[in-house]
């Protein structure tokens, strides 16, 4: 029997394929630079084919190594709690693009890091605390410094 992992990694393969036919059937343009406009759709394919890749190899040795065992339906995920867990990130991430354009961009990712981690039942402490920082930290490095992104400043409309 396959998993549902292994079938999600043959539909993400197949999707990757499409997408890959699509961005390689993007034209060239006289004035196109080296990567052309085709360049990152098709990063993106192959991007998505690795990942499924990975996906059906890990399902494959998970099979291997635990068995394929069928699940009762006590086993299963409760769907509310799936879904109702999907609406709390929704949330934090709607309050992020809500308060990014006035307290900040740093201050935005550093709030709404530190939400997710309590969100998905991370204590309290310092460690808690200082893994918001370094994330906020490094993505601001990333976007700000590195990629030259201009990120929101504070009260920055």
């Amino acid at each position: 029997m396959l998993s549902k992992d292994f079938i999600c990694s043959l539909v993400l393969l197949v999707i990757a394929a499409g997408y890959y036919f699509f961005a390689s059937s993007i034209g060239t343009s006289a004035l196109a630079d080296e990567v052309g406009a085709a360049g990152l759709p098709t990063v993106y394919s192959l991007a998505l084919a690795g990942i499924a890749l990975v996906l059906a190899l890990q399902a494959m040795l998970r099979g291997l190594v635990l068995g394929y065992q069928q699940k009762s339906p006590e086993d299963s995920p409760n769907l509310w709690r799936m879904f109702s867990r999907a609406g709390g990130v929704l949330i934090i991430g709607i309050v992020y693009l809500l308060i990014v354009n006035v307290v900040g961009y740093v201050i935005a990712l550093l709030l709404v890091l530190m939400a997710m981690l309590f969100y998905f039942g991370e204590k309290f402490d310092s460690r808690t605390i200082l893994s918001a920082f370094i994330g906020a930290g490094f993505f601001w490095f990333l976007f700000d410094r590195l990629l030259g992104i201009p990120t929101p400043s504070i009260g920055s409309f």
